[in-house]
């Protein structure tokens, strides 16, 4: 089959979906309304996936290229065929050496949860230990000849920044906040009901300690005009991109350009350049605002009176439940921006047997609200919730934070419990943790009415089972 005729078929209206990989060729007519990355398949609609697959490397499976053969309608036309060096080539092959204590989930692109140890016992998560969500390989910049480019609504002039610009015209500034992926907790909401992702426990989520520049100062030295009706949404593009367009999301830009929100271009992580898995040279640090908006590798700022354009902000990052066809719809769902209170438990872990001191089991976890809502209560519960015990609430001292308890408390709350156990009518415990911010608001009890097809903002009560040891 020549890749021409390939070509034509590129939708349903076309005569179907046809694809190549590696010199075959595929009909995914049927399999795009069940593939689990949702309608980003059609991107490759009438050409080669293999390109696709190579940056992302979950397909690379067994019983993909199994279900794959099963589609196979031919062979690609000999004087169309390419060479088998020519599928060898790996986008991946520069991206940055990690820590052997982040949890991975997936290599390719690389995504690793932070580790039970540095949740437990570190307020401000090292960068080495700090979780990482990558949607595609890890650019490689030069910081020399780094700029960015600030344009579009409400702006006569666009104007474009090196970090030198950002390290010399603007104010530091420090922010404390954690980043957390909208799908922490997402295996919980799995074994509640089938979801799509990857399959997060607790560790999608990291805090640290962030240095760089207002938004508000930087939209301000670009003369925008805010009075301007079409300044709607602040979109970012990064450096990292596929074939098809660059990462990208957006904020509304009320958020945007509220002082109050501490939205900043950070170019510091604890102290230390941006490593590059974070950002380097410079990511969107937005304290409360789900992790996809924080945009790494910033390359672009657009003024607009609309949304992102980007995949991820029209088709993912949003909750969405089937109709009753099971079609997921993303295209009228609101894009996630605030975070919802919550809370999770970090120890014990599910299934781990603890001992008991003078009666009672240690609890640990941590806490957190978006909007800098601070947080109130945690409570912990071993039996369903019928009694419950108050938690210490463990920030430390820090004039970065001090004194932000009920707004402008980015950060997250550590917390700890001693909870009275008994071992002969209770010894499989099933740990229970809720939280309450400083505006009142409380964690749903359950999944269900939270459930959605990408497991995302899992909120609900967090319940670990756990076994009492001798």
């Amino acid at each position: 089959i020549s890749l021409k005729e390939v070509s034509k078929h590129n939708s349903k209206q076309a005569g179907g979906i046809w694809v190549t990989y590696q010199n075959a060729v595929y009909d995914v007519t049927e399999f795009v309304e069940v593939h689990p990355g949702g309608s980003r398949i059609l991107m490759a609609a009438g050409g080669a996936i293999d390109k696709y697959w190579g940056m992302f490397g979950a397909h690379k499976k067994e019983d993909t290229f199994e279900l794959l053969e099963t589609l196979r309608i031919g062979n690609v036309a000999p004087e169309d065929r390419q060479p088998e060096s020519a599928f060898h080539v790996d986008p991946y092959g520069s991206d940055p050496e990690r820590s052997d204590t982040l949890v991975v989930h997936a290599k390719k692109p690389f995504n690793a949860s932070a580790g039970a140890e540095t949740l437990e016992q570190d307020f401000i998560q090292p960068n080495e230990k700090f979780f990482v969500r990558n949607h595609m390989p890890v650019p490689q910049v030069d910081a020399s000849a780094w700029y960015f480019e600030i344009s579009g609504e409400g702006i006569d002039e666009p104007i474009k920044l090196t970090l030198e610009d950002l390290h010399t015209k603007f104010e530091q500034v420090d922010v404390v906040s954690p980043v957390m992926c909208g799908g922490n907790r997402r295996l919980d909401m799995h074994q509640h009901k089938n979801v799509r992702g990857i399959m997060w426990a607790t560790g999608a989520i990291s805090n640290a300690k962030w240095t760089g520049v207002r938004l508000t100062d930087v939209l301000r030295h670009a003369n925008l005009d805010i009075s301007d009706p079409g300044v709607k949404h602040i979109c970012f593009e990064g450096l990292d991109r596929d074939d098809k367009e660059p990462y990208g999301a957006s904020i509304p830009a009320d958020l945007c350009l509220d002082p109050a929100r501490d939205i900043i271009l950070a170019t510091k992580m604890n102290d230390e350049i941006l490593p590059r898995d974070h950002g380097y040279p410079v990511r969107v640090l937005a304290p409360g605002i789900v992790g996809g908006r924080n945009v790494k590798w910033l390359h672009k700022i657009i003024v607009s009176d609309e949304e992102s354009p980007s995949f991820w902000q029209r088709q993912d990052y949003k909750l969405v439940k089937p109709d009753k066809n099971g079609k997921a719809d993303f295209s009228k769902a609101f894009a996630i921006q605030e975070l919802p209170v919550m809370s999770a438990i970090v120890s014990p872990q599910p299934d781990q047997t603890v001992k008991l001191e003078d009666g009672h089991m240690t609890v640990k976890g941590y806490a957190w609200s978006g909007s800098g809502r601070g947080i109130h209560k945690v409570e912990v519960s071993a039996d369903n919730g019928k009694t419950w015990t108050e938690a210490i609430l463990k920030v430390p001292d820090m004039p970065e934070i001090r004194g932000k308890m009920h707004t402008r408390a980015w950060h997250w709350v550590p917390f700890e419990a001693m909870m009275a156990v008994d071992p002969l009518r209770n010894p499989h415990p099933t740990v229970t943790a809720r939280a309450i911010d400083a505006a009142h608001n409380s964690q749903p009890q359950d999944m269900e009415e939270i459930w959605n097809v990408r497991g995302l903002l899992n909120n609900a009560y967090h319940r670990v089972k756990c076994h009492i040891g001798q």
